[in-house]
């Protein structure tokens, strides 16, 4: 018996964009019948109101396996995802500076042993496997006779997978839209969670020169002048405008007094010279996890001392050094996570929800159509297209924030250069709901 599409009053604030592509899928609660979704992801707003959206197209809430992230989780959002009739995992409790990659990978090993439950109970007919990080994912047991895709929202995640990967996964995290579109509303909320901190006179630096890095540093030279950036992968050739390059990730470390960590890793490992630095230094994570100074909060561990609550985990942690000492906000994990209901506004993060939700969409298409083969799949540039079309239209006021080539490129009917810009295979057979007609 299919699940009663959901009604009022909604336990999460409907988001308009989300709505509107709803509204143009065709024969939606077929297409997830019979679909067990399995999420990892920050228990924020917007992803109770995709998780709602999702219920109200027909995937059954029963079928629905949630884990959050400790570090973001929001406890309202968790209680109200319960209230949906989700299965929500808790999260487990890390114990030590710098090691959230090993008590995450324990919390995903409970969250499938309650999925391999469920899916015999409730006689699962394919796996959508819903990942922040690459750890859900990675973690998929083997699964026999039960089709399965995956999706990925992040380039951490993705270079954590196996290439290629053990069943298709479709690529989010390097789609144009998320590329292109959501930096700017990344490191808008970052600054925003910085007002009350003051920066020091000296320079600012930007470790890491991708999308976020990118954003950050535009975003930043608003106010802030100059502002260095060190970007390994980067050469001389790649180097111009106003931005300043260092040689080298110890040059922009002895130059700067406030660093931001765009990268993703770990930039630290085996360097020997920060515990030599000079004077004090506050360091900001705008990425993932507790990885961009994960070395540096590795060396608090004695070996007897544990983190006692997760209060401590997320509070500002000072290193002492020599001859300084080095401040990292909240614990070494992205500061516009702070527990609160969002990390971006609503207004702007269901740009990111509308691509996860046509992910979903794509995923339950691709099962359908018996689609198997284990590739990074692109996702459909149709839909991109779609998302960021309605989008713009509902958040008119944000046109100001990119060129108008860039959004000419996404509202033109031709998706090529949205494909052309997007990581992942394309799709076999490009299915023809998401070729909307754009006003």
């Amino acid at each position: 018996m299919s699940p009663p599409l959901w009604h009022s009053p909604p336990l999460f604030t409907p988001l308009p964009l989300l709505d509107r592509i709803a509204s143009q899928v065709p024969r939606p609660q077929a297409s997830l019948r019979g679909i067990t979704l399995v999420c990892v992801q920050h228990l924020l707003e917007t992803t109770g109101s995709l998780i709602q959206t999702l219920i109200s197209l027909g995937l059954n809430p029963r079928n629905i396996y949630i884990l959050g992230k400790a570090y973001s989780s929001n406890s309202s959002v968790e209680e109200r995802l319960r209230g949906l009739g989700t299965h929500v995992v808790e999260a487990g409790r890390q114990r030590h500076w710098g090691e959230y990659s090993a008590q995450l990978t324990e919390d995903v090993s409970r969250l499938w042993n309650q999925v391999a439950e469920g899916i015999v109970a409730q006689k699962a007919a394919a796996l959508i496997v819903l990942d922040d990080g690459g750890f859900c994912t990675k973690g998929t047991p083997a699964i026999r006779n039960l089709p399965v895709v995956g999706i990925e929202q992040t380039m951490s995640g993705l270079a954590l997978l196996d290439v290629p990967p053990l069943f298709p996964v479709i690529d989010v995290a390097s789609s144009a839209a998320k590329q292109w579109i959501e930096p700017p509303m990344i490191s808008e909320a970052v600054l925003a969670r910085l007002r009350p901190c003051r920066f020091a006179e000296s320079p600012v630096g930007v470790v890491g020169f991708g999308n976020i890095g990118k954003a950050m540093t535009q975003t930043l030279s608003r106010n802030q002048s100059p502002i260095l950036v060190f970007d390994e992968s980067i050469g001389p050739e790649g180097k111009s405008g106003a931005t300043v390059f260092c040689d080298s990730l110890g040059e922009l470390y002895a130059k700067s007094a406030t660093i931001f960590g765009c990268t993703g890793k770990d930039t630290l490992a085996g360097k020997d010279w920060w515990p030599k630095l000079t004077g004090e230094r506050l360091l900001i994570s705008c990425s993932s996890q507790d990885m961009e100074f994960r070395s540096i909060l590795l060396s608090l561990n004695d070996g007897a001392h544990e983190l006692v609550s997760s209060q401590q985990l997320t509070s500002d942690v000072t290193v002492p050094l020599g001859q300084g000492k080095l401040r990292i906000l909240r614990g070494g994990f992205p500061v516009n996570f702070d527990g609160s209901r969002e990390s971006v506004s609503a207004a702007d993060i269901q740009m990111t929800r509308g691509l996860l939700l046509g992910a979903i969409l794509q995923a339950a298409s691709l099962i359908e159509n018996g689609h198997s083969r284990p590739l990074l799949t692109m996702l459909l540039p149709e839909l991109q297209r779609l998302v960021v079309s309605e989008w713009i239209q509902i958040r008119a006021s944000r046109r100001t924030s990119f060129e108008p080539w860039l959004l000419d490129r996404f509202l033109q009917d031709d998706p090529s250069w949205i494909a052309a810009n997007s990581g992942g295979l394309p799709q076999e057979t490009a299915s023809e709901r998401w070729a909307a007609r754009v006003p």
